[in-house]
């Protein structure tokens, strides 16, 4: 019972600061640290409280790989993506591990998806150069969202 509660809180917490996030970025190109960690450390304190240390152990390895991935992305040349990108993936990447670890690649394939759509949108429009930086955390919380719906409705996994 406890456990159902918890991930319905993960669920409410992770689409409201998720939106926030995405509102942030989209407007101002970064993540904010007191975002990106006020959201961890809530699922982490979250997670927990569900007392089942199997989600928890699993959480925090989906969590570590995933950020770890986009860490050497942001990295590498031609630095794809920026380091609050990794932040927001490191959480996203513990909340999806919690419910499923597989939900967390099919959260990166559908991010990448999502900002490749949006990029060519702009692109297509005018709006902004093949070059030119978007915004990916909507896109990373995009992804994380058709992930759960997913992994509940589409038994895709």
């Amino acid at each position: 019972m406890i456990l159902e509660g918890v991930v319905v809180i993960m669920h409410l917490g992770v689409g409201i600061v998720g939106l926030l996030l995405s509102r942030i970025d989209l407007l101002e190109h970064r993540l904010p640290n007191c975002g990106t960690g006020s959201l961890a450390v809530g699922l982490g304190i979250l997670a927990v409280v569900a007392g089942d240390s199997g989600r928890v152990q699993s959480a925090l390895l989906a969590g570590a790989v995933s950020a770890g991935v986009f860490a050497l992305a942001a990295a590498l040349p031609p630095h794809a993506l920026g380091w609050g990108d990794v932040k927001l993936q490191g959480g996203l990447g513990f909340y999806l591990g919690f419910l499923d670890s597989r939900l967390v690649l099919v959260q990166c394939a559908m991010a990448i998806i999502v900002g490749g759509v949006v990029a060519l949108i702009g692109i297509l429009r005018k709006s902004h150069g093949a070059r030119d930086p978007i915004a990916f955390g909507p896109s990373l919380v995009a992804g994380g969202a058709l992930a759960v719906i997913a992994g509940k409705y589409g038994e895709i996994i």
